[in-house]
């Protein structure tokens, strides 16, 4: 009976072996799962630390309000104040061309110089013919004292002395038509040397030497560019934006920055 006891303790005993054996694996494998799972969690933490962003300190302004002028928009161009299209008074021939373009001149200086020989000669022609006429107004003169005399004295009728004095009245005329021709001449004489009507800078030339001006052609264009004025185009709707004596700044389109 004893040993019969002995045989069933022992398979008992080894089962029971068994079990706790079977037991321990499973207990390490419980041990090792919450430490994974508590490493995970620490892990994440770690990682939810880094990406957490930063922000810079923040400044705080104070809003002020501020008037913020109306500006208007507008193109144009800049344009000298005074600008003239020279041209000569009379027809000639160019000998001299004494600026070109850029040069600056002053009022009266001379431009150029057409050939004036012609010119000369109806000078010299209407001279001798006013010098003629005023002889002949001085006999006309002296027949008219003498008429007068005689009609005093009865030698003469009242017809005859009308007469005389017809002829003096012609004689004063025809000296003063000459006188005036003679003008004339002296002042085409005068215009074969063109000059500059006010101070400024020559923008273009038209002429050459050798070449034929007349009045109907322009021989230069003059501008006075000490003095500057601004053409400025407004639409409509700009217009009533507009105001007298309000303030312009203007630049060039290629330069906005560069106010003048």
């Amino acid at each position: 009976m004893a040993r019969s006891r002995r045989s069933l303790l022992r398979p008992l005993a080894l089962g029971l072996g068994l079990g706790l054996a079977a037991l321990a694996p499973l207990a390490a494998g419980c041990a090792g799962k919450a430490q994974a799972d508590a490493s995970a969690e620490t892990a994440a933490a770690k990682a939810e630390t880094k990406e957490a962003p930063t922000f810079p300190a923040s400044e705080v302004a104070v809003a002020t309000a501020v008037t913020v002028p109306e500006q208007l928009v507008v193109t144009g161009t800049i344009e000298p104040f005074d600008r003239a299209d020279i041209v000569p008074d009379v027809s000639g021939k160019v000998i001299e061309v004494l600026v070109d373009r850029g040069s600056v001149v002053q009022a009266g200086d001379p431009l150029m110089k057409l050939d004036t020989r012609q010119a000369a000669l109806s000078e010299k022609e209407a001279r001798a013919n006013l010098a003629s006429l005023r002889a002949q107004q001085k006999l006309a003169d002296d027949t008219c004292r003498r008429s007068k005399e005689l009609l005093d004295k009865g030698a003469i009728t009242q017809s005859e002395w009308e007469r005389d004095q017809a002829q003096c009245a012609q004689a004063r005329l025809n000296v003063s038509a000459a006188s005036a021709r003679l003008g004339k001449a002296g002042e085409a004489l005068d215009d074969g040397v063109v000059r500059a009507p006010f101070a400024g800078t020559i923008s273009e030339r038209w002429v050459s030497l050798g070449e034929w001006a007349s009045p109907q052609m322009k021989a230069f264009t003059l501008v006075d560019d000490h003095a500057l004025r601004a053409d400025l185009t407004l639409s409509e709707a700009a217009s009533v934006h507009a105001k007298l004596g309000a303030d312009v700044r203007i630049a060039p389109i290629a330069a906005r920055d560069h106010v003048v």
